[in-house]
């Protein structure tokens, strides 16, 4: 029965998807020469400021959205314009059905190439469909992996796909982010993104057990036991050679770059300083109430 969804599922995207080339071919090739002109004047505009050596502004200043959930979009063309690229190549681990993920704005209006990783065979099947689908990305040099990510398994998996040298690192599953992060190691990307958990606050230096099958809900009603804390994070990438430079205004992703390719002006910042509350967590519980909830519960000190 799943698969016969599923089936339906591809089906009626792939007749959307012609459809919408059909009525709006036109329409949507002027929009998307628009934006790509403005994405490109903007690195431009930040490269500049960065050679005026005026002040650099905060994260939370330049997010924007264009297909990432929470503004991630303006903050990853920021510190690509301020640290620059090699390849034009990213590695996303955790892109659901790959339509609303952070490296789609790259794939879609930069040129970028890369890997997208989703252990979800429907999500997989999805994110496989659009980019094969959407006129941009057609001959691009993308590949959707189904694969369920571990530490056992990941460097298998990126030997098997080729995935090396990448220039940006996506990590968003739910869990065990902190241990697949630290499994990557030998990756070296000049820009890591990674989820954090708010309700840890940020002073903690947490991350969950390691444990493969994890699932948040089913360990407490809340959801809110999963991931790391910030300061684990920031800790971790301290030792892989990252600098912490912020987060998301939503509480949700942190921002590390490789401190051989930041730019002086590009300050570290710890981690007490960028520490956003999750939003959308704090409206479901008081932040000061959050990590109460799963106190009880087994916590490594990293």
């Amino acid at each position: 029965m799943a698969d016969k969804s599923l089936q339906r599922r591809l089906r009626t995207r792939k007749w959307l998807a012609k459809l919408r080339r059909a009525l709006l071919r036109g329409v949507e090739a002027r929009a998307s020469a628009t934006l790509q002109i403005a994405l490109r004047q903007q690195i431009e505009a930040h490269r500049a400021r960065l050679a005026r050596s005026e002040p650099l502004p905060a994260l939370e200043d330049v997010e924007f959205k264009v297909f990432s959930q929470n503004g991630e979009d303006g903050i990853l063309l920021y510190l690509l314009a301020l640290v620059g690229w090699e390849r034009r190549r990213f590695l996303e681990i955790g892109i659901q059905d790959g339509w609303e993920c952070n490296c789609a704005n790259l794939a879609q209006h930069l040129d970028w190439g890369g890997w997208f990783v989703e252990g979800d065979p429907a999500g997989a099947a999805l994110a496989r469909q659009h980019y094969a689908l959407e006129p941009a990305t057609v001959y691009s040099d993308l590949r959707v992996i189904e694969a369920f990510v571990t530490r056992e398994n990941v460097a298998g998996l990126l030997a098997q796909h080729g995935v090396a040298d990448v220039d940006l690192l996506s990590i968003d599953i739910d869990g065990m982010d902190w241990w697949i992060w630290d499994a990557l190691a030998g990756l070296r990307p000049r820009i890591v993104v990674v989820e954090y958990n708010a309700a840890f606050g940020p002073a903690r230096s947490l991350t969950i057990p390691y444990a493969p099958l994890h699932n948040a809900r089913a360990h407490h009603p809340s959801g809110l036991y999963y991931g790391a804390s910030l300061t684990a994070l920031e800790r971790l990438g301290q030792r892989l050679g990252y600098r912490l430079v912020g987060c998301n205004s939503r509480g949700v992703n942190a921002f590390f770059v490789r401190d051989d390719v930041a730019p002086p002006a590009l300050a570290a910042v710890p981690a007490a300083r960028a520490f956003r509350e999750n939003q959308a967590q704090t409206r479901l519980l008081p932040q000061a109430r959050q990590f109460e909830a799963i106190a009880h519960l087994p916590f490594e000190t990293v």
